[in-house]
This record gives C-alpha cells, structure tokens and sequence, in this order.
C-alpha cells in the first residue's frame, strides 16, 4: 500500500478501538487541520508492528 508522497505501508493492520463517542465527539469538536493530524497519527499507529 502507498500513501501520498510515496510513503509505502505495510500489509499489517491494527484495529483501533474506540470507547462509546467519547473520540468522537473530541474529533468533530478539533479544526481541521487538528483533524488531518489525527489521521495521520492514526493512520502510522494502524500500520506500525510495534508502537514505541
């Protein structure tokens, strides 16, 4: 899998789970450039075997 700017991710893939809408309530109430962030934290967390 590629991601913009030719970032290549792995075939592995985390589920993330979320309590209630507690998150979501957080992300909708973030500007988007909060939520873009967000993303792309999440979108490194999914993909990483091993979080740090």
């Amino acid at each position: 899998m590629e991601f913009e700017k030719g970032i290549k991710l792995s075939e592995f893939k985390r589920e993330i789970g979320f309590y209630e809408s507690h998150f979501r309530d957080f992300y909708f109430k973030q500007s988007l450039a909060v939520r873009k962030k967000i993303d792309w934290t999440l979108l490194i967390i999914k993909n990483t075997r091993i979080v740090p």
